[in-house]
């Protein structure tokens, strides 16, 4: 009996140690499945990083960017007044110079009654002086 216990043993132990070999095998295994999950993550963390620091740069860019614009924005309606108060000068000269324009008979007038006066009285001068 104690052989067969010895035998039953020894068949116990022998598959207690291959199940032990196959234990170590799938740990191996896990082991090498293990660092390639890391490898991945680690390359997609990798990855993720360079593409998190581009989108970074991007939005550094896109704030400049949208600065810019508001600059642009604001020159913009700047130049927009000032063309406003351009026009305004602009119309306040052009009816300045029509009312100009419409005193022109009226000067034109006064100036031929001026100078016939002045020719009357250059006249009248020239009378005083042959009565003399």
């Amino acid at each position: 009996m104690s052989e067969e216990r010895f035998d039953r043993l020894e068949k116990m132990l022998e598959q207690t140690q291959n199940q032990m070999n196959q234990m170590q095998n799938q740990m191996g295994q896990m082991q090498n499945l293990t660092e390639q999950l890391v490898k991945m993550v680690g390359h997609n963390n990798a990855v993720t990083e360079e593409l998190r620091e581009r989108v970074d740069k991007l939005e550094h860019k896109f704030d400049k960017l949208e600065t810019k614009v508001d600059k642009l924005e604001t020159k913009v309606d700047c130049m927009g007044a000032q063309m406003q108060t351009g026009f305004a000068g602009l119309t306040a000269m052009v009816n300045l110079l029509g009312e100009k324009v419409d005193t022109i008979p009226h000067l034109e007038t006064k100036l031929e009654i001026l100078n016939d006066y002045i020719l009357n009285q250059a006249a009248d001068i020239r009378m005083l002086k042959k009565a003399r």
